[in-house]
């Protein structure tokens, strides 16, 4: 019988305030040790309850999906009565095996949100403009306005058996009740386009309740709603507030919030934002995403977040303000959390009084600063920092080059023992240099003696990772510690650069530049739980489209750039693709349905700005490798922006036909068919048998976009193989080709080069990064130098290659798949590999490869896959090989179905279960340059 994993609503396991009407239910199933071999669905059964009881009773009292035979167990949209806002609701799931054998899932729950503008009963709040030029006017560190406090008093009378808060914050929130922090999200709310979307968080507010009075505070943050540059602070000049005219709107700070309460008799009482709450101005006198933040430990307001707090003349009534324009939606993104810790594995003092530490580890995230022995007024200043500078102190030049740097200031307040994080901004960093205290370690021999007469003593400090709460679903290894280590800095920087938006960088710029979203979006899906994330982008680049359906480089567009960096084909492609593998990697259909109008706008604009056939704006393969500045120095951006747009219309016709648009769908073949038509009169060189300039780029683009007829793909692999040998196996291709260029290496059939590239360690290769001491993927392929950003994941394309040749999970987004099948396991056996292992979290549920070579030379391939799941296994094997499962030949086997073979491979169809196959001749793969 089927054992369920998980189940879960709208990609949440439990979630709070799902504000969508019709939630969609998915399922996964776990791998027992005793399940038959071929389990799967063939029947399920959902049943929906407001009352947990009936659902034991077999009985779904608000919906009852009945039987319905089927193996799908995602996506399957509820299809009962209207659901109400608030309300928490109850599930289950039957599913019938391939016998007929019923399971009955555990019992679980979601809750909806405010599923209409009438269900909030709450006003946007904030500080009256004129007692806010008041605070500016007043003693600050900054020029700046120091953030506000909001807060109200309320009793409570009954028994609260279920409370929730339903809150937004602009830029950023944090929520406090009673004397303590509410969750444990930071950055919360995601980023936005504002005018166009607005996000709301949903916390379970029981546990902080008391009898009688309570308490309810809110501090705010700038975020990207309140951009503001500070004199010798770090700023990305185009984000800032008053620099540009700006398509994203940014204004004062701003918070709404609704409280629920829900009593033991059944009744709801709710408490929402209105000019009654009162704001003060808080310790937090300086913030910025790039600057930094200052905080006044003197200006604390005790216990302004508890019952009984006695105002002073600082509290004055809020504001009702105007709302920032975009809807309220429920934010579906995983939220932003503290996920690790590092400390200080070195202590230097490269100038008297100036103390660096070094965490060891690039990341993104902000520290903790625990200090004693302090008087008060003192000032101690924390500069983070990727590289330390010749002198040893760190190194910022990526901010310092205008004398702005990226700091933190904190005053203390005279205490024994003071400890402080930032609450607003993060960072990139792996040094923290700590200017007025002394480390403990250090204190010791320092001249001036720690103390009241002294320097303060640091007695501890953390570097605080954050990053989405997000599962890690894959794992890779294999025996050459070098790729190992590849994998590690490219996961480092994936993590490091995902928040509520796919970043750029953590340091410079933060902005959701939109070809990495879709470059590495496959590296990403394969390692990480994101697809609530890839969705949120999605809608972001829906915000952000203009009128003639343009999408922005950027997204949300937070500064509006000229030329290519505003209008880039290979980045605006992302709202056809994202959509597309989301259609394929998690089987949902709807965010087709939903922004199939926008992408057919983009596909438009596409069209318009093309000339017979061919488009020749944007930014091209930026950041390749020459001469020159890295800027499609190598490659002519006719190449892959046509090829994009080829790709962009080869989707959209595809998607019209899944979604029974067969006008449409003809429509737009035939315009692909032109355009590539097009692009090979003008690139394709018919005697040389290569494209354009016949740069890696050049050849790549269309053999990986499936532009070139098949005939000719051996000639223009065999140019590009000779190309990159030539070259001593080192790519030209920039952060467009790159991935490109090993995608179709790998497949044409030429992995065999992509592993001698991963070998190298002279410049441009990982290598040269690992053994240069990189702990995070650089932005450029020469590694730490000074300069580049030092964590950047646009480059990390080889995560998806680990995945989908090395190891052979082969995830489908083209339509490869053979019909009947979910998955192909198809591992390349690298030269000098000896072994592969590596999982990954399919809809289904858990698969899991390993494949290693036997001491008689032959390989074995293990593959565990979950219930439901069918794949095609192929195992590498040269013709003649024996080929046993679990020492069995395999055509003594009934339930493994032997397909037609291909080059190096011998097929076989199966089902869920644990294989062993062996074969005594595994393929002899070409040599390099052959």
């Amino acid at each position: 019988m089927l054992q369920f994993m998980e189940l879960i609503v709208e990609n949440h396991s439990h979630p709070l305030g799902i504000d969508c009407g019709k939630p969609r239910f998915a399922w996964s199933f776990a791998v027992t040790a005793t399940a038959q071999r071929g389990q799967f669905q063939s029947a399920y059964r959902i049943q929906v309850s407001d009352d947990p009881q009936s659902l034991l009773s077999n009985r779904g009292n608000v919906w009852d999906s009945g039987i319905v035979q089927s193996r799908s167990q995602a996506n399957i949209e509820y299809e009962g009565p209207e659901l109400v806002s608030t309300h928490p609701y109850y599930w289950r799931v039957q599913a019938w095996d391939e016998v007929g054998v019923i399971s009955s899932s555990e019992v679980s729950w979601w809750e909806m949100g405010l599923l209409e503008e009438k269900d909030w009963r709450a006003q946007w709040i904030g500080v009256n403009p004129d007692v806010l030029a008041q605070w500016s006017s007043g003693e600050q560190y900054s020029n700046s306005k120091p953030l506000p406090l909001l807060r109200r008093e309320f009793a409570l009378d009954r028994e609260v058996v279920r409370a929730r808060a339903y809150v937004s914050g602009l830029g950023n929130f944090e929520l406090r009740m009673n004397g303590a922090k509410v969750g444990d999200h930071v950055l919360e709310p995601g980023w936005t386009n504002y005018g166009k979307t607005c996000l709301y968080a949903v916390h379970d507010i029981t546990p902080h309740l008391r009898a009688g009075n309570n308490a309810v505070g809110i501090m705010l943050g700038n975020g990207f709603y309140n951009v503001n540059e500070e004199p010798g602070r770090y700023m990305k000049n185009a984000l800032q507030r008053d620099y540009l005219p700006k398509r994203v709107q940014q204004d004062d700070l701003k918070a709404i919030i609704q409280l629920a309460f829900t009593y033991s008799d059944g009744t709801t009482e709710w408490l929402g934002s209105d000019e009654s709450w009162k704001v003060a101005q808080g310790p937090i006198v300086y913030s910025c995403y790039f600057g930094g933040e200052d905080y006044d430990a003197r200006k604390e307001k005790g216990s302004w977040d508890q019952a009984g707090y006695e105002e002073d003349g600082s509290w004055t009534p809020a504001a009702v303000v105007s709302a920032p324009g975009g809807t309220l939606r429920r934010e579906m993104n995983p939220p932003n959390k503290v996920r690790g810790v590092f400390r200080p594995i070195k202590w230097t003092e490269p100038s008297p009084g100036i103390f660096v530490a070094d965490l060891g580890q690039n990341f993104s995230g902000w520290f903790k600063l625990s200090i004693s022995g302090a008087s008060a007024g003192r000032r101690i200043v924390v500069t983070p920092a990727e590289l330390l500078g010749e002198d040893g102190r760190v190194w910022q030049e990526l901010q310092q080059k205008d004398a702005a740097w990226n700091y933190f200031v904190y005053t203390t307040k005279g205490e024994q023992k003071e400890s402080w994080t930032p609450k607003f901004t993060y960072t990139g960093f792996r040094y923290v240099q700590i200017e007025g205290a002394v480390p403990w370690e250090l204190s010791l021999s320092d001249q001036e003696q720690p103390g009241e007469t002294g320097k303060p003593v640091v007695e501890s400090l953390e570097g605080q990772l954050i990053y989405p709460d997000a599962p890690t679903i894959g794992q890779f290894s294999c025996s050459n510690p070098m790729w190992n280590s590849i994998h590690q800095i490219i996961n480092w920087a994936i993590i490091s650069n995902v928040k509520s938006v796919f970043t750029d960088c953590p340091h410079r710029e933060k902005l959701g530049w939109l070809e990495e979203t879709h470059l590495m979006g496959p590296s990403v899906m394969y390692n990480y739980g994101l697809a609530n994330l890839f969705r949120k982008a999605v809608r972001d680049m829906a915000d952000s489209q203009l009128a003639d359906g343009l999408i922005p480089s950027i997204s949300p567009e937070y500064a509006v750039f000229e030329e290519g960096f505003l209008d880039s084909p290979e980045w605006g492609c992302a709202y056809v693709l994202i959509p597309w593998y989301l259609y394929h990697w998690e089987g949902d259909a709807k965010i087709l349905e939903e922004h199939y109008e926008g992408m057919a706008r983009y596909a438009a604009y596409l069209t318009n700005r093309s000339h017979n056939g061919i488009v020749s704006h944007g930014l091209g393969d930026w950041a390749d490798v020459g001469p020159n500045p890295p800027h499609a120095q190598n490659t002519p951006i006719p190449i892959t922006a046509t090829g994009y747009y080829y790709y962009v219309l080869k989707i959209m016709s595809e998607v019209s036909i899944l979604l029974g648009k067969p006008g449409e769908a003809s429509k737009y073949k035939e315009l692909a068919e032109e355009t590539n038509q097009a692009f090979h009169e003008r690139f394709f060189d018919q005697s040389a048998r290569q494209y354009g300039s016949g740069s890696q780029t050049s050849n790549s683009t269309p053999v990986a976009l499936g532009m070139t007829d098949p005939a000719h793909v051996p000639d223009v692999i065999d140019h590009l193989c000779a190309d990159v040998v030539a070259r001593g196996y080192h790519t030209t291709s920039g952060d467009v080709g790159h991935r490109l260029l090993l995608t179709a290496l790998a497949e044409g059939g030429r992995s065999d080069v992509i592993a001698d590239m991963l070998n190298q360690t002279e410049d441009p290769s990982y290598g040269y990064q690992i053994v240069h001491g990189a702990t995070a993927l650089t932005e450029h392929w020469d590694g730490p130098t000074s300069g580049k950003s030092q964590n950047h994941f646009m480059l990390g394309h080889v995560e998806e290659w680990f995945y989908r040749h090395l190891a052979g999970i082969v995830r489908d987004y083209n339509g490869q798949t053979p019909k009947g099948a979910d998955l192909v396991i198809k591992p390349f056996l690298a030269k000098g590999i000896q072994w592969t292992e590596a999982s990954h979290l399919m809809p289904q549920g858990a698969v899991e490869i390993a494949w290693k070579r036997t001491d008689a030379g032959g390989v074995e391939l293990m593959a565990t896959l979950p219930p439901n799941l069918r794949a095609v296994i192929c195992v590498p094997a040269a013709e003649g090989a024996e080929i046993r499962e679990n020492g069995i030949p395999v055509e003594q086997i009934p339930d493994i179905r032997i397909m037609e073979s291909e080059a190096g491979y011998v097929r076989y169809a199966v089902g869920s279960g644990t294989y062993r196959f062996t074969s005594s001749v595994p393929i002899q793969y070409p040599r390099s340059g052959e």
